[in-house]
């Protein structure tokens, strides 16, 4: 069902052309997505503070898995301990941050809504405004 000048083929072939480049693109974002998801699935980020007797452990989604405090460090007062879990804990979610950022940066672009999204999802990193005090609302 071509005209002598083979136009309906032509357009078959360029139709079918653009479909198998589509589905190129999705498998190419699939293995991607799937690098990023193993990727960050095995991410986590310590800050240890040698002086203050403290380690803090985070997961990839930025929950602390472990904590631990040398007899030296917890030999302070309650208000040094926790200030120090303070900033190991932003200092360990800086650090998160900055790795979930390269990975979704690699697998996505750096300007990328899903880079924002996965980045939004991790604590914002607002230590630096906390100071070396707990919150008043510290039960510590």
């Amino acid at each position: 069902m071509t005209d002598a000048r083979g136009h309906r083929s032509t357009s078959a072939d360029e139709a079918l052309a653009r479909i198998q480049d589509g589905i190129s693109r999705a498998r190419e974002r699939a293995d991607r997505a799937t690098a990023f998801r193993a990727g960050y699935e095995s991410l986590g980020a310590t800050d240890e503070s040698r002086q203050d007797g403290v380690r803090v452990t985070l997961d990839a989604s930025g929950l602390v898995t472990a904590l631990s405090i040398t007899d030296e460090g917890a030999s302070r007062s309650g208000r040094q301990v926790a200030a120090a879990i303070l900033r190991a804990h932003g200092d360990a979610v800086g650090r998160l941050r900055d790795e979930v950022e390269r990975l979704t940066s690699d697998a996505f672009g750096a300007t990328s809504q899903t880079t924002a999204a996965v980045l939004g999802e991790l604590p914002g990193g607002d230590h630096d405004e906390q100071g070396d005090a707990p919150s008043p609302r510290s039960t510590w």
